[in-house]
């Protein structure tokens, strides 16, 4: 039966933030200074909610490739035995990787809304069983299809969706907080609010998801042949 150590895979995400606080720290801050700039036209233009969404597809391009990045510093991270990464160590993804990445994501939310739409496929499963679909990009390259990645994600998921929950429930905890905080803003939007979602968002759950689920991703694909 596989083996899905949750506890080890938080442990390596707290571990690797310890010794490259640098560097994740910086895709962290990255990450959070999208995330601003994404909702500064809701205080300086409220009533234009087109600009808002011209900015955050302008935004795609560095929102993407900062993923792209901490994906790697998780891979790396395991593959040196959670040693220390340099930004030239973990390079820059090339436009191939990055539209591929582009590719997944748009798919993989599609298939999130139509099994919640439909409820043939209950969402918990989309989300389990394709949980790591960007790993198995990142790690495989460029040259890999991106429907490969879906069954990567597929066959090392199957069996252990169960426990794989429990895990995103984990994951999920800070997330329902940031909702809890934002429920008012398709009403109105309060700074203090969106701050503390942002620095949430970036320096808790974003680092800790990306590097533990790195882990996983390692760890089960040590176990079975994809």
């Amino acid at each position: 039966m596989k083996q899905v150590p949750v506890l080890k895979a938080f442990q390596f995400a707290f571990e690797m933030i310890r010794k490259n606080y640098f560097l994740i720290g910086s895709l962290c801050l990255a990450n959070a200074m999208i995330q601003v700039l994404s909702f500064i036209p809701l205080y300086v233009y409220p009533k234009a909610d087109w600009l808002s969404t011209v900015l955050m597809l302008v935004l795609i391009l560095p929102y993407t490739i900062i993923h792209i990045q901490m994906v790697k510093v998780g891979l790396k991270g395991y593959d040196r035995e959670n040693k220390a990464i340099s930004f030239r160590e973990i390079g820059f993804p090339d436009a191939t990787l990055f539209w591929k990445y582009i590719i997944i994501t748009f798919v993989q939310g599609l298939l999130m809304i139509l099994g919640f739409l439909l409820l043939v496929i209950p969402v918990f499963v989309v989300i389990t069983t394709f949980l790591f679909i960007f790993e198995a990009l990142v790690d495989s390259g460029k040259e890999i299809k991106a429907r490969r990645v879906f069954s990567i994600s597929e066959k090392l998921t199957d069996g252990i969706k169960w426990k794989l929950l429990g895990y995103i429930t984990i994951i999920t905890i800070p997330l329902i907080f940031n909702f809890l905080l934002t429920f008012n803003r398709l009403h109105q939007s309060v700074l203090w609010k969106d701050i503390v979602v942002i620095l949430i968002a970036s320096f808790l759950v974003f680092p800790i998801e990306y590097l533990s689920r790195a882990y996983l991703y390692k760890h089960l694909k040590q176990q079975e042949q994809v």
